[in-house]
């Protein structure tokens, strides 16, 4: 029988967290701002799922609610071509709420541009197109910025690098972006190494041309008393046992914490008291949902790849190189583990935490736990 719900579950952790899902974080919320008051470009790195759009999304947003600035997202996750990178940034100018009177004098100027619709900001190519599109887009920011300050968060931009002509396309924003010393530019992503690629290493097309600001874990002491608030506003009570290990299994992200939290909420009953056992089953329930996913995973992995995410499941304080790991998931050598691991790492299964390596989505490592699959 399905439950009636009392309020809508507070917890998210897939996309941006929003609303009350999102805990303020007034650090990095004050350092952001003292960025773009000094027009200071920055590039936002931190763990996977620890908040990063989410924390730089409800800053600006926030701020546009109030008509302070414009705030313009694109997210290049997934693009692969000089029209995707297009598409994306015209999709994120037409998103823009702008006054009548700007979005028109912006609207003649677009229907100048070759394969632009003169009746708004679509995406609707046609004939020859223009090898400058994408500086005749990034140009109208610079416009935009005159009548009100711009926030442009470029999201997932390592993504850029898996296009055949990366060097020109990165080459060509970053020329534009230099000619805008008013535009406030932040750039994001997921993967911190490509990102390196980009901002730190010689010859890379964005050097010296952005700040860094890191985000960090959300420390207990202030997460665990929000998450409580949350639960207590739909009349649930948490054990203070049961946090320590649910931190401890998601490794501390925000996200993963969310979707464990997500999970209480959805065993639980308005009233109830959430314990260990009641934990126990909010677990059970999220293996349950993502199974499948996790045995088409599965099956296509080697038997050195399945070894090693046992090995990391079972053991993850053992580096994977060590002799005690090899023997205990029989693996034949070091060498052997460290392919298997790299394979692991590519396809995002795992990711670094420190000096140990740990599962990117933790409820495969529950899955794994839990049933022989070996």
């Amino acid at each position: 029988m399905l439950r009636k719900w009392s309020m809508d579950n507070p917890f998210q952790y897939s996309g941006v967290v929003e609303d009350a899902a999102y805990l303020p974080r007034a650090e990095i919320e004050k350092q952001l701002l003292e960025y773009a008051k000094s027009r200071q470009n920055l590039l936002v790195q931190g763990p996977r799922r620890v908040g990063k759009t989410s924390v730089v999304t409800n800053t600006f947003e926030t701020l546009q609610r109030k008509k302070k600035c414009y705030f313009l997202k694109a997210d290049f996750f997934g693009v692969s071509s000089l029209k995707g990178v297009r598409d994306i940034l015209a999709r994120a100018l037409e998103q823009l709420p702008l006054t009548a009177q700007l979005r028109r004098k912006l609207s003649a100027q677009v229907g100048k541009i070759t394969g632009m619709s003169a009746f708004g900001f679509g995406v609707n190519w046609r004939g020859t197109q223009r090898e400058q599109m994408v500086e005749d887009i990034l140009a109208m920011f610079a416009e935009i910025n005159q009548s009100r300050p711009l926030v442009v968060f470029f999201d997932e931009f390592q993504s850029l690098l898996d296009m055949p002509i990366a060097d020109e396309v990165l080459g060509r924003l970053r020329s534009e972006i230099q000619r805008q010393p008013n535009v406030f530019y932040i750039f994001a992503g997921s993967d911190r190494l490509r990102l390196r690629e980009i901002f730190f290493v010689e010859n890379g097309p964005f050097l010296k041309s952005a700040a860094l600001l890191e985000v960090g874990l959300i420390e207990r002491e202030t997460f665990i008393p929000w998450l409580e608030d949350r639960f207590a506003e739909g009349k649930r009570k948490v054990d203070t046992a049961v946090w320590a290990p649910l931190f401890d299994l998601a490794n501390d992200v925000p996200g993963d914490v969310q979707q464990f939290c997500h999970a209480l909420w959805v065993k639980s009953d308005r009233g109830g008291r959430i314990d260990a056992r009641l934990a126990e089953d909010a677990l059970n329930y999220l293996v349950n949902m993502q199974e499948s996913a996790f045995l088409d995973f599965w099956n296509f992995l080697s038997e050195n790849q399945r070894k090693l995410l046992r090995g990391v499941a079972t053991m993850p304080e053992e580096g994977h190189t060590s002799k005690g790991f090899l023997e205990r998931v029989q693996l034949s050598s070091s060498s052997a583990s460290s392919k298997a691991m790299d394979a692991m790492l590519t396809r995002g299964a795992l990711w670094k935490v420190g000096n140990r390596f740990a599962f990117s989505n933790p409820v495969m490592k529950l899955w794994i736990l839990r049933r022989e699959v070996f």
